[in-house]
């Protein structure tokens, strides 16, 4: 398993854990949306943030 791919998984478990245990959320029903949290991971050009979205809305 490559780096990135292991970052996110680690990373989409621990939420989904904090996720479950303080909000009462449905693992499996969130656990496919938090993979699209993680895009810029695989994908260089992807920006982690929406700055460029907020902007493109002014």
């Amino acid at each position: 398993q490559d780096p990135e791919t292991r970052i996110q998984d680690q990373s989409i478990l621990s939420m989904v854990f904090i996720a479950a245990a303080k909000l009462d959320f449905k693992i499996l029903c969130n656990y496919r949306v938090y993979y699209r949290l993680f895009k810029f991971l695989k994908y260089p050009k992807v920006e982690p943030t929406n700055n460029q979205a907020e902007q493109s809305l002014r």
